[in-house]
């Protein structure tokens, strides 16, 4: 599969970095957040490291625009993920919003990739996370 959409769920630090490095290599990367006061923060904090990588000649400032324009924003995650090949989960450490973004995540990647089996997995960690006591 050739992946052209990814979605990052959380906009905080590592959320924005996340969605920094997916945008700026030319993905089309959807930030989800429910607070939209979060996402502005996260495009501003984005904006200000890609200058930072154009002062010092790491960028040129047309890739600083084509990144920023790679990034749209959503505050549901229904919505969020609806076009995404690959979903990335960088929210807050919240077990019931973990399985609520996994489990809207893996319906639409079912729906996008035509296969079924794609993104039907865990990693260990997480799946050690939710398991019942």
């Amino acid at each position: 599969m050739n992946i052209k959409n990814v979605s990052v769920i959380g906009a905080g630090t590592m959320g924005n970095g996340i969605a920094h490095v997916f945008a700026q290599s030319g993905y089309k990367v959807t930030m989800i957040d429910v607070q939209q006061a979060q996402l502005d923060k996260a495009l501003a904090t984005i904006s200000k490291n890609l200058d930072r990588q154009v002062s010092k000649g790491l960028l040129k400032e047309e890739h600083k625009s084509a990144a920023l324009g790679n990034i749209t924003t959503h505050t549901s995650i229904a919505e969020g993920v609806a076009s995404a090949q690959l979903v990335v989960e960088a929210a807050t450490e919240n077990i019931q919003k973990e399985r609520e973004y996994y489990s809207v995540g893996k319906n639409q990647r079912k729906r996008n990739s035509g296969d079924k089996k794609n993104g039907e997995h865990l990693t260990a960690a997480v799946a050690r996370k939710w398991r019942e006591p």
